[in-house]
């Protein structure tokens, strides 16, 4: 018997923010300082670390916040200001930044971010410094070639991102592409994609992962076995060692729109969607050992908590990040106006 899934926020107030031009913690923090109690504005991307702290990147509010396994939320990096193009060594609360869907983190307790705007992959150290790992600073769009450096390289909005422990690698998606640089060396390599973004050829007709388009995908898994997978707009791609490829799909997936992939230890694939006519949003399980797709969380749009995570409702064209954190799955809205939450999916 499967255990039933409760849906809680653990993140966001639900409301929008009425502040227009405003910096610092004074502009988001009311007398509480509860997660539940205070604003987001935008959140895309979440990160759970070792600690059970969960990372939030508040994009229209350029900065990172953090939640505390007390429920407690503070910020993490960021001023206020999207101007970010400086500042390697200094506070990361005192620095300005610009952030998007991808973050990420090792055991260390380094955390890495995608600095879009300024074509950067960023990290803050333990000690809450802030420095570029990936691109140059100031940044400057363009791009880096197979094999050689990321190190003083340009990169072209950078966007989802993953640490990979296993490898010691970095993974992540930049102009329709999934690429990967080892954090050693940090010669980047393409792992998917052609770089072009196209939505017109059915994808099953590329095996070579290097050949063939992607639609800008909305976030990835890497297994255990270094399998990689990725949502399109024609289903799941795998993405296998020796750089073939396979597509995916069935009644659930067909013709409908992603926004959002992860995967959990046991090597299932939970992917957000919404259907062409964004009617619902929900949240789909593949088990990609027996190539079946189940709904996990969801249905008709709306916003709600509740103890029956088939019956929670999600904004529209909401959902953007989605992370899986020890026994819980996360997900975070995007600013679907006036919804701002972050969920959580626990067992009961």
């Amino acid at each position: 018997m499967k255990a039933r899934l409760v849906v809680t926020t653990v993140a966001g107030n639900g409301l929008k923010q009425g502040v227009e031009t405003c910096y610092g913690d004074a502009c988001y923090f009311n007398a509480s300082r509860r997660a539940v109690d205070n604003y987001l504005s935008a959140p895309r991307g979440v990160y759970v670390d070792r600690f059970d702290r969960l990372y939030i990147t508040d994009s229209k509010n350029n900065r990172i916040v953090r939640v505390l396994p007390d429920g407690d939320m503070e910020t993490f990096a960021g001023t206020g200001d999207s101007w970010s193009d400086c500042c390697d060594g200094t506070v990361a609360t005192s620095t300005a930044i610009s952030v998007g869907v991808g973050i990420t983190g090792d055991s260390a307790g380094n955390i890495y971010f995608s600095d879009g705007d300024s074509h950067r992959i960023r990290s803050v150290q333990e000690n809450g410094t802030i420095w570029t790992l990936a691109g140059v600073n100031p940044g400057v769009p363009g791009i880096t070639f197979d094999g050689r450096s990321v190190r003083k390289g340009h990169l072209t909005y950078p966007g989802y991102l993953t640490y990979r422990e296993e490898d010691h690698s970095m993974y992540f998606i930049e102009s329709c592409r999934l690429r990967q640089f080892s954090m050693s060396t940090f010669v980047v390599h393409t792992i998917a994609g052609s770089g072009e973004c196209d939505v017109t050829v059915p994808a099953t007709f590329y095996a070579n992962a290097l050949r063939m388009p992607l639609t800008a995908p909305k976030g990835f898994f890497i297994d255990a076995r270094g399998i990689a997978y990725l949502p399109d707009m024609y289903g799941i791609w795998r993405v296998y060692l020796d750089g073939t490829a396979s597509l995916y799909s069935d009644g659930l997936m067909t013709a409908q729109r992603f926004a959002g992939l992860t995967g959990d230890s046991a090597g299932d694939i939970y992917l957000a969607q919404t259907n062409k006519n964004l009617s619902h949003t929900r949240i789909l399980r593949f088990d990609p050992r027996l190539n079946t797709t189940e709904v996990y969380a969801g249905g008709w749009s709306g916003t709600s908590d509740c103890a029956n995570a088939l019956d929670a409702q999600f904004a529209v064209d909401g959902i953007e990040g989605i992370v899986f954190g020890g026994n819980n799955t996360l997900l975070v809205h995007r600013n679907a106006t006036p919804f701002c939450n972050t969920h959580l999916f626990s067992n009961d």
